[in-house]
């Protein structure tokens, strides 16, 4: 990540804290459009980018199968544990945002800091967008149970379209990654930086009675990101992976991607499905500056010795 891409960031979240304080409908309008905007284009393109024009074969099938269980694992792991502490909604929300890492956004340029290449984190990229769609359908069935609109589920067909579209090319157009997928990738890619607009606008409404109110679900997400995540990670690839010691780049990208933040869609996820949008900004706040300071202490000491 590039001190300009920082600074973009930045700014972004800024300009979406500032909005939080501003009691406008013209605001509340831009929020929503822009909101929907990543949802229902940003999110669908980048499934189909993603899924439907990238070389896979046997081995990178092997980690992607990993990479989905991981993702599955640790949603069940969390959920099971902070249902204990907190209300269903809560539960689901910290669910999501323990279990669908930032695994392309910043997953790939710290891969590219630590290995010169970003090629091993992207099976559990791929994974990433391949559970969305399907996480978006649970999503749309729980919004419904607690008594929305049962049209609720209609939001989640764009993504669901999304995956089949991407699987048909992968399976019957073989289309490679050109130049005309890579700039429209590069594109779409880009406009996911608006979505730091809303994690900023979410922060602006957090307080100090969210942070007293969720501090055991702190407590229990921080033992799940860095104790339980990679342990999981570590013994799936080792139980499964073919020649694990053989393709170490990869079993390390993927406990890179176990240690990741909550990914940014999950802020997006948590406004459209309305999931408790406060708790997933205060998680990704709170655990992403640690897991970049956990990952390239880690990417720089003890995966070097990790087969």
């Amino acid at each position: 990540m590039s001190l300009f891409e920082l600074l973009i960031i930045i700014l972004f979240m800024l300009l979406g804290y500032a909005t939080s304080r501003i009691r406008s409908k013209f605001v509340n309008v831009f929020i929503d459009v822009l909101n929907k905007y990543l949802f229902y284009v940003a999110v669908p393109i980048t499934i189909i980018m993603k899924i439907g024009f990238m070389h896979i074969d046997y081995q990178f099938a092997l980690l992607i199968f990993i990479s989905l269980l991981h993702i599955f694992l640790i949603f069940g792991i969390s959920f099971s544990l902070i249902r204990l502490v907190a209300e269903l909604i809560e539960a689901f929300s910290a669910s999501l945002s323990l279990s669908m890492p930032n695994s392309g956004y910043l997953a790939i340029p710290l891969a590219i800091i630590l290995w010169s290449n970003s090629i091993y984190v992207i099976p559990y990229m791929i994974a990433f967008n391949i559970v969305l769609p399907i996480i978006t359908l649970f999503l749309a069935y729980i919004t419904a149970k607690r008594g929305y609109d049962k049209k609720t589920y209609l939001k989640s067909i764009p993504v669901f379209t999304a995956l089949i579209v991407a699987l048909t090319i992968k399976m019957f157009l073989d289309i490679g990654y050109n130049a005309i997928v890579e700039t429209i990738d590069f594109v779409i890619s880009q406009s996911f930086y608006l979505s730091f607009i809303l994690i900023g606008e979410a922060m602006g409404k957090l307080t100090v009675k969210t942070f007293r109110k969720s501090t055991k679900i702190i407590l229990i997400s921080f033992l799940i990101k860095y104790v339980i995540s990679p342990l999981i990670a570590i013994s799936l690839v080792h139980t499964i992976l073919v020649k694990a010691s053989e393709n170490y780049l990869y079993v390390h990208g993927i406990i890179l991607q176990s240690l990741m933040p909550p990914a940014v869609t999950n802020v997006i996820l948590s406004k459209i499905f309305n999931l408790d949008d406060e708790l997933v900004a205060l998680l990704l706040v709170l655990l992403t500056p640690i897991s970049i300071a956990i990952s390239i202490a880690l990417g720089a000491t003890i995966l070097p010795r990790l087969v």
